[in-house]
């Protein structure tokens, strides 16, 4: 029950500090360059939970599962007295303009759907990538070894989100969807078929490039959906992905207790494909309405 209670309060905290970010980044970066600056918040976020994912598994295995859980309050410490060193951004209302905000949003039928989205997002990606470390224990690899493998995660999202930046200028957002939804489906249909060190680390791989690609692009997305009420669109929209996440993780934990992994991973490739289809389709009809 302690470590239930730590997780809630860690689990709002971080979802404060990802919306403040995302919103931070909205508020001062210019439309143009808004997609690339947040392809590099996201790698750094991405980045960080999957060498954490490899290092606290190693440190748990090697030294002890304590040294898992002081390490990143230390970083956590370090982080919050750098930013104390940034700038504050120019602010539109007062916080009397909340009820304002709120009926802003969840008037605006575009926002609803990116949040839908991004429910469905961390649901397929969020709830769901954390069980290869597990599956991989469930066939015999030790779990520092497991966790290791899925740092490949970082490095195929580090790495295609380079490929982002390049591309977000030239590509449109349906499309940049479009290539990372194809790459969540082959990661987890590959891990589907088999459950190796070798499968699940190209798994991971293609996660990574498939997160790049598509959250990327949502992420954008929200943060000009309704502009005037950015900070609370972006709340709105990081809810709706760690609530995916958490219904999915629940969802999915007997198929993990049976270790019928193959099936849990086959089900989240066929989730994906209609999410990447949905999402490539509407934002195509949302730039065409804004057009208009």
């Amino acid at each position: 029950w302690a470590l239930v209670a730590a997780r809630v309060v860690t689990g709002a905290c971080f979802g404060a500090v990802i919306p403040t970010g995302l919103t931070y980044v909205g508020d001062t970066v210019r439309p143009a360059l808004r997609q690339r600056a947040l392809t590099d918040l996201m790698s750094a976020t991405a980045l960080g939970t999957a060498l954490a994912t490899g290092l606290g598994g190693a440190l748990a295995g090697l030294v002890s599962w304590r040294a898992a859980f002081t390490v990143p309050a230390a970083c956590a410490l370090v982080c919050a007295l750098a930013l104390r060193s940034l700038p504050e951004p120019p602010r539109d209302g007062a916080p009397a303009a909340m009820r304002r905000f709120l009926g802003m949003v969840l008037g605006q039928r575009w926002a609803l759907l990116v949040f839908a989205l991004a429910f469905a997002e961390g649901a397929i990606m969020l709830g769901v990538m954390p069980f290869l470390a597990p599956a991989l224990e469930h066939s015999g690899v030790a779990a520092a070894l497991a966790g290791l493998g899925i740092t490949a995660y970082g490095l195929g999202l580090w790495v295609q989100a380079k490929l982002v930046k390049r591309l977000s200028g030239r590509w449109p957002a349906p499309l940049l969807m479009t290539v990372g939804g194809a790459q969540l489906v082959a990661g987890f249909a590959l891990a589907a078929a088999r459950v190796n060190l070798v499968t699940v680390a190209v798994t991971a791989l293609l996660l990574g490039g498939g997160w790049s690609f598509l959250h990327s692009s949502l992420q954008t997305w929200a943060t000009s959906v309704v502009p005037q009420a950015r900070g609370t669109t972006i709340a709105f929209f990081a809810a709706a992905l760690f609530v995916g996440s958490a219904v999915s993780s629940w969802a999915a934990g007997p198929l993990a207790e049976a270790g019928r992994y193959p099936l849990l991973f086959g089900l989240a490739a066929a989730a994906a494909a209609p999410l990447a289809a949905v999402a490539a389709l509407t934002r195509r009809r949302y730039g065409a309405v804004r057009a208009g």
